[in-house]
């Protein structure tokens, strides 16, 4: 059985075309998100912006609104790269979300 963190959530058509993805589960979607948090936050703060900019690729790609949502009290600056990377996967055997980063 799956829990509602493992069942994989259908991404869009710019996720299809742009990325070669079709699907990913909940704690993709949101730990993608943070992830980018975590990098635009680097220089201690995610200005407005930036997180409307963030919200608004979220949506293009997507991510379910619980997940968007969830970005907005997100605690960046004490977040580790290294502990939401492993987190992030999808439908493709081989995708990589580092080398997607880039």
């Amino acid at each position: 059985m799956t829990t509602n963190e493992e069942q994989m959530i259908g991404g869009s058509e710019y996720l299809k075309r742009t990325q070669g993805l079709s699907s990913a589960p909940f704690e993709a979607y949101l730990n993608y998100g943070y992830v980018l948090l975590v990098i635009a936050g680097a220089d201690g703060d995610v200005p407005e912006a930036e997180m409307n900019w963030l919200i608004n690729h979220q949506r293009m790609i997507g991510a379910p609104e619980e997940a968007i949502e969830k970005y907005k009290v997100f605690d960046y600056k004490n977040a580790k790269l290294e502990d939401l990377l492993p987190k992030i996967k999808a439908d493709v055997p081989g995708w990589s979300a580092p080398r997607t980063l880039l």
